[in-house]
């Protein structure tokens, strides 16, 4: 949502942090605001005789509500910024209301709300429609899916009971922008879907172009309302494809790039003479068979046409091979007639002898020291594994980039000595079984095995451990080293002696040192600095894959509990350029996986972000993410639990756990920690925020825990919200896009 304005009534100041801790900006309007029209009443500006204290991160603050306008008569008010040009479609209207008078009782004040939209007026009383009847208090209303333009009024006017007027401390704006399209259009959906069909790409469904084309669909984005988008480019290129090449990709007219390359595509090359706009085709490293088609030359704008590495058999059409053209058809095709052929253009599109016996002689050299290279590297490797009888593979790691000082190779028989065989096992990870090791000179490790699930290929696991030994982050497990020998594969980490926070939440028997809330605030501060950090400070970001509270381990007690993330067995880079996600197999651990990614197998940062939520809800309530010991099926998910509990309005002590409450926090601190892991667990990734804004949340809720004064005690009950429409503030607020800003 966009914030189109937020009004003081009655403030005199521009109010924003620290009063306002969301650095929101509240701008001041008395009796003589630009926003008020002339009445024939006077209109007052009123502040409080006492201090408003029921507040929550959604409300305005207690500097905001303290002050409002009022009159014995209308009170009519612009909604949007006087001078304003635009239209606010679809917008949500916010009016917050206190009673500042102490005088005043449940008759004193009374009257309609009319926003100028010809819908029925909405009955309003301050002091009993607050939580707590009474003055001092506050209540809101929500309007939503109203337009609003520079000359729409808001009138408040007294009913024929009231003893009083109409009373406004506050108003929020907010607009949604119009972000319709008209769907992709037909012709291309149709072609999309019987490529799917044909082509064994069911996973993907719906728009291929909207509200996110498929990964590998690129589309003319233009499209309005009027104007479709259209698909201009399919990237397919190593997507393990199988099968003919489907005919339906002739459909797709405005498709100027058309990449099949590096699959296991058989058969001739079905008919694409109507892709007139098509630039660039790659065809290269399938089981193409037939000729090369005469329909190639007659594509006007081809300009980039790669074909090696198939069956192709008979004549190169002639026009393949024209100055301006990009053509290779080599190596492979060896039944081409004539053999393959290549055309690079050039501004001659000839060599002359001289240069072509330049570059035989060149290569010859070229593949001479090569092999005396491989020669050399062989022989080092062979007697290497003679004085240390380590076996190619592990030397080949070191070989590739892996220095010492970043990730040492251990010999399988050093590890099975320092475990005691494998017998010392001290947990379970997504990679395998963890271990505990201690080497000769004392110094201990966790040593994980790679299960058969969780075992990849030796060029796979290389670029594992290439990965891994690049992380460096004072909240991330070190990883000391790896394996790999006699067909096991294995990492190599630092131990630490205090346990997980699982360990420590949910070990049985419980541990003597409980954490309070303060202690649980640093130690999510910590494992989420670490997370951000391998998603932002690592290129390419990496994605954990499997973020939960045995994995973050401990390493010191007290105030200054320090947390690490570990187990980073499952992690994967992230996504690169403009995608959105990356493709993969669904791996993780129950009632920490993002709903979307298992649905989808579409893995992204924020699936890491939903894993920490439920992290968080975890420090916050005790609980396990899933508990079906509980005799309450509504329970068993941590997620739903809490969702459900605090949307009805309930107190958040509610929820906490017993140790939590026993530390006496601040109501302000917990609300904040529950409503960004709320928002962080949102089923769909687009609406949870980025670790930077879940870090800045912590980093807010201890601020609050740390500052001096204020009230340890809990609310006497929830916030207080009113709409004229069945909804709660939480699904506005928790609903928003990522894409756009939030309401400050």
């Amino acid at each position: 949502m966009t914030t189109r304005t937020r009004v003081d009534f009655g403030g005199s100041a521009l109010i924003r942090y620290p009063k306002d801790f969301d650095d929101r900006y509240w701008h001041p309007e008395g009796a003589t605001s630009s926003y008020l029209r002339s009445t024939t009443t006077p209109v007052l500006a009123l502040g409080a005789f006492a201090r408003i204290t029921d507040e929550s991160t959604f409300w305005p603050p207690s500097t905001v509500m303290e002050t409002a306008v009022a009159t014995s008569g209308n009170l009519t008010s612009y909604m949007l910024p006087p001078g304003s040009a635009t239209y606010a479609n679809s917008a949500f209207l916010l009016l917050h209301f206190a009673e500042l008078d102490p005088s005043a009782s449940n008759t004193s004040r009374e009257f309609y709300i009319d926003i100028g939209d010809g819908r029925e007026p909405t009955l309003m009383n301050p002091y009993t429609d607050s939580k707590t009847p009474g003055p001092y208090s506050r209540t809101s209303w929500l309007f939503w899916d109203r337009t609003i333009g520079p000359t729409t009024l808001l009138t408040l006017y007294p009913t024929a009971v009231s003893l009083r007027g109409p009373i406004l401390n506050a108003m929020e704006v907010f607009s949604v922008p119009d972000t319709r399209h008209a769907s992709t259009l037909d012709r291309d959906v149709l072609a999309i879907e019987n490529i799917k069909a044909t082509m064994n790409l069911t996973e993907w469904t719906g728009d291929p172009c909207l509200p996110y084309p498929h990964p590998w669909v690129q589309c003319n984005t233009s499209g309005t309302v009027l104007t479709p988008p259209k698909i201009v480019a399919v990237i397919l290129s190593g997507y393990k494809l199988k099968g003919p090449i489907s005919p339906s990709f002739a459909d797709l007219l405005d498709l100027t790039n058309l990449s099949l390359d590096h699959n296991e595509l058989t058969g001739p090359l079905p008919d694409l003479s109507p892709l007139v706009q098509l630039k660039t085709l790659h065809l290269e490293d399938n089981y193409l068979s037939g000729p090369l088609p005469g329909w190639l030359t007659s594509l006007p704008l081809l300009r980039e046409l790669t074909v090696q590495n198939n069956n192709f058999s008979g004549a190169v059409p002639a026009g393949l091979l024209s100055s301006n053209m990009l053509f290779k058809s080599c190596p492979g095709n060896q039944f081409l007639d004539d053999g393959c052929k290549e055309n690079i253009p050039t501004s001659s599109n000839s060599l002359n002898l001289g240069a072509v016996i330049g570059v035989t002689v060149g290569g010859l050299l070229f593949a001479l020291i090569i092999i005396l290279i491989g020669v050399f590297f062989g022989y080092r490797c062979y007697k290497r594994r003679q004085q240390e009888g380590r076996p190619a593979a592990s030397a080949s790691l070191q070989e590739l980039g892996i220095t010492d000082s970043s990730a040492k190779p251990f010999a399988l028989a050093v590890l099975a000595a320092a475990t005691n065989n494998f017998t010392k096992e001290i947990g379970r990870g997504g990679f395998g079984p963890v271990y505990h090791g201690t080497l000769p000179d004392g110094k201990e490790m966790a040593v994980k095995v790679a299960d058969e699930s969780t075992r990849q290929g030796e060029h796979e696991f290389v670029n594992e451990v290439l990965l891994l030994s690049r992380v460096h982050h004072k909240n991330l497990v070190e990883l000391l080293g790896y394996c790999q020998e006699k067909n096991n594969q294995i990492l190599v980490y630092e131990y630490l002696r205090n346990g997980s926070l699982h360990d420590q939440l949910h070990g049985i028997p419980k541990p003597t040192q409980t954490l309070n809330w303060r202690m649980r605030l640093n130690i999510a501060l910590n494992a989420a600095e670490g997370l951000e950090y391998l998603h932002t400070g690592c290129t390419p970001s990496i994605i954990h894959r499997d973020v939960k509270s045995s994995n973050i381990l401990l390493t010191g007690p007290g105030q200054a509990e320090v947390s690490k993330m570990s187990d980073f067995g499952l992690s994967r880079t992230g996504p690169q350029h403009d995608a959105t996600h990356v493709s993969t197999i669904v791996r993780g651990t129950a009632g920490y996986l993002d709903p979307q990614y298992f649905g989808t197998q579409k893995l992204s940062l924020k699936s890491d972000v939903f894993s920490f939520g439920v992290v968080i809800l975890e420090l916050l309530t005790g609980r396990l993410p899933i508990d079906k010991t509980r005799p309450n099926r509504e329970e068993w998910n941590i997620c739903d639990y809490v969702r459900d509990t605090l949307g009805s309005g309930a107190n958040i002590d509610k929820i906490l756990d017993p140790d939590v409450r026993a530390s006496r926090p601040k109501p302000e601190s917990l609300w904040r920690a529950a409503e960004v892991a709320l928002r962080s667990v949102e089923p769909k990734a687009v609406h949870r925020p980025n670790m930077v804004e879940v870090i800045e949340e912590l980093r807010a809720a201890i601020a609050i825990e740390d500052s001096p004064g204020g009230s340890s005690h809990h609310r006497p009950g929830g916030s207080n919200f009113r709409s004229s429409n069945p909804a709660s503030m939480s699904s506005i607020i928790f609903y928003e896009s990522d894409n756009m800003p939030a309401p400050r």
